[in-house]
């Protein structure tokens, strides 16, 4: 199993990071909060920075580790978080969206990236709220697509459940506009399918510095 390739120390440290993507950090604080020696912290980070999984930015003149997303070890290690944060949804739930995007799969191939509910809900939230509303992103956009999704979601078993069709272009375009709002949105988001695709394209924009680390991190001192 991937996780056992890991210490303790490096699975706490990783937990935390991936709880938080959007975040840079200090030795000092994860020295604090994973509760080591700042000489096992620093053992620790190091290994983790060998293997590509962290990597050091400078945020206002302060050296921190973040998640490197274009590593792909990383990125098997997102596709675990993302089905145990499918498996907390309320379960009926859950079959259904996997359900989707299989479908989602099947119908439009590589032209599908991600499916995204806002928030993970509980079962009596799901009784309450009057729609659930999807965020399905596609390499393209077309009036056709949006037909067929909404065809797919007349036949699922909950009725209250609503899809809107975007382009990759168009998602990354009102995010980066809006990037300290999103980032502030994160944890009430769940990417039912395709964590990997999104997290290859922050990096790609990190790259390019289209956004740069001070937009992408926070700073935890």
């Amino acid at each position: 199993m991937l996780l056992q390739k890991f210490t303790k120390s490096e699975i706490k440290i990783l937990e935390e990071m991936l709880a938080n993507p959007f975040k840079g950090y200090s030795l000092s604080f994860l020295k604090k909060e994973i509760g080591i020696s700042y000489m096992s912290i620093f053992r620790v980070v190091k290994r983790l920075e060998e293997i590509g999984i962290l990597k050091d930015v400078s945020i206002s003149g302060k050296k921190l580790r973040v998640l490197n997303f274009s590593n792909q070890l990383l990125l098997k290690l997102l596709e675990i978080s993302e089905i145990e944060k499918k498996m907390k949804a309320e379960p009926k739930l859950s079959e259904v969206l996997d359900s989707l995007s299989e479908r989602l799969i099947e119908t439009f191939r590589e032209k599908f990236l991600m499916m995204i509910l806002p928030k993970f809900q509980t079962k009596k939230e799901l009784l309450d709220r009057p729609k659930i509303d999807l965020l399905i992103v596609a390499a393209e956009q077309n009036e056709n697509s949006q037909r067929i999704i909404d065809e797919m979601l007349m036949k699922t078993e909950y009725q209250n459940i609503a899809a809107t069709l975007v382009s990759l272009d168009d998602f990354f375009w009102e995010i980066k506009k809006e990037f300290e709002s999103f980032k502030k949105a994160w944890k009430d988001m769940g990417i039912i399918y395709g964590e990997q695709a999104f997290w290859k394209e922050v990096s790609k924009l990190n790259e390019k510095n289209i956004i740069s680390d001070e937009i992408l991190y926070s700073n935890i001192t």
